[in-house]
């Protein structure tokens, strides 16, 4: 649908401003011909959001090496002093699986799943969502005997983690969260938001692969760990007054003491669907000058916090009040939750899209695309030397969020598209999807693409067609294309 050489001169520019210093498994020589085999192309709008769409592909694809012990995604791209084997570190795994589970070649993801499951891997080094990252994968893939051969390996994973459980909830320091120099702590052990959310959608995510296995006592004894943790967030973590998820100290005291903050980490929460309803009422801080929402995007502190952007002076990476691609990516996520499957009026999709411009803005430094550990001042300053971070999604908030695909594991193709109607186009184009390909094409006036609204393409065949965009489901149960 799309001709995809006209986006080439994205990836020829980005290969002109920055050297190749570390070569991978797919250097720059190949990454055109990688991406048009690999990934899906798209088009918008809003020119920013699509440049940095395309930045994100050449930069993921950077982070793929072959190794003796198989294909492994990294984070940093030079060897950093607290990697593991490899320069593996697994702080941003659930990111990785999200973004990757979109690439054709699923050679990448299988390998570094085992890799961290037994082939010298470290999964327990910092917090992090592997098992539930796994299972969305496969949401994406239809590869059930894959996920179903990790089972046992997943269960020895989460067993691991339990050593950090206390009366039904799991602590960890903020440190060890990925999330330095927090207002709430640093280096002294929480109960957080996020670090026990990541253990319900594990727990969770487990429960579904036992079941895809046919081992109900797994699945159930998975299932009540789930409900359990679940429940103990709400009680435990939620804080009433303040109408927000969180962090405690261990012997119960909302952090910090005396002088409470909301974290971005609040958000967390509705990444996995935890919350029931009535808990909605933490979004109102979404739109809020003086709470997330700031011109260069989402903070990781409230902002009118006394101790916003003061708890680490030397702005060393601060999670105090600092914009963060890790923390946005998973607010942003949240948010598609949110928008999906529960009733509230605090936010909306308009709200969705102006936060991933202002993402996709935040990389840019004097014109170039960039992703580093921070971006922008005066919220934060830029601390990490490389300029191909990877440790967030983007991607995937295009794919899941703009256009609107929601990875299930059933047969059915569900849709429920962030799309603004002002937008004069947009079309995602060959997404590899339960051994499909899907293309979501909107057209405003029927200029760009020759027919005027909304469409979405199974396999070439137009399956669906609306004058106004909206949510679509349809069953995927006719004949598989061979890829």
């Amino acid at each position: 649908m799309l001709e995809k050489t006209k986006f080439k001169h994205y990836i020829d520019r980005f290969a002109s401003l920055y050297p190749e210093e570390v070569v991978n498994a797919i250097p720059d020589s190949d990454a055109w011909t990688w991406l048009q085999d690999n990934v899906p192309f798209m088009e918008c709008s809003d020119i920013g959001i699509e440049e940095i769409y395309y930045f994100r592909w050449w930069i993921y694809r950077k982070h793929i090496k072959q190794t003796p012990d198989g294909f492994v995604v990294t984070e940093f791209l030079p060897e950093v002093r607290h990697g593991g084997k490899h320069n593996t570190i697994n702080c941003p795994l659930g990111h990785q699986f999200y973004d990757g589970r979109w690439i054709k070649d699923q050679r990448y993801l299988d390998d570094y799943a085992r890799f961290m499951l037994g082939g010298g891997g470290e999964p327990h080094a910092y917090s992090c969502w592997f098992a539930d990252g796994v299972y969305q994968r496969h949401c994406v893939t239809a590869a059930p005997s894959f996920a179903t051969s990790l089972l046992q390996g997943l269960e020895e994973y989460y067993r691991k983690w339990e050593q950090r459980e206390k009366d039904g909830l799991f602590h960890y320091t903020p440190w060890m969260d990925g999330m330095e120099f927090s207002i709430s702590g640093n280096q002294e052990e929480r109960f957080r938001p996020t670090f026990n959310s990541y253990m319900y959608g594990d727990a969770l995510a487990i429960s579904k692969v036992a079941a895809m296995a046919g081992n109900d006592s797994i699945a159930k004894k998975f299932q009540s760990k789930a409900s359990r943790l679940k429940a103990a967030i709400q009680e435990r973590l939620w804080n009433p007054d303040l109408e927000f998820f969180c962090s405690r100290d261990l012997e119960g005291n909302f952090m910090p003491a005396g002088l409470v903050v909301r974290e971005a980490v609040g958000y967390i929460p509705w990444y996995f669907n935890l919350p029931d309803s009535g808990y909605e009422a933490a979004w109102q801080l979404f739109n809020d000058p003086e709470g997330f929402c700031t011109p260069v995007g989402l903070t990781t502190a409230e902002v009118r916090h006394p101790m916003f952007l003061k708890a680490n002076p030397k702005r060393l990476a601060s999670w105090d009040g600092g914009i963060w691609p890790f923390a946005t990516s998973q607010t942003l996520t949240a948010l598609q939750n949110l928008l999906r499957n529960y009733n509230q009026s605090f936010v909306n999709a308009a709200d969705y899209i102006r936060e991933l411009s202002k993402y996709a803005a935040s990389h840019l430094r004097g014109g170039k695309p960039s992703i580093s550990e921070v971006v922008r001042d005066p919220y934060v300053r830029e601390m990490c030397g490389s300029e191909h971070y990877n440790h967030s999604t983007f991607c995937d908030l295009v794919i899941t969020g703009a256009a609107g695909i929601v990875p299930r594991e059933d047969n059915v193709l569900e849709i429920f598209p962030l799309l603004p109607e002002k937008w004069n186009y947009f079309c995602l184009d060959g997404v590899h999807y339960h051994n499909h390909l899907i293309s979501i094409v909107w057209d405003r006036t029927g200029t760009r693409y020759g027919q005027k609204g909304f469409r979405v393409y199974v396999d070439k065949k137009l399956r669906h067609a609306s004058e106004c965009i909206g949510r679509v489901t349809m069953s995927l149960e006719e004949p598989v294309m061979i890829l």
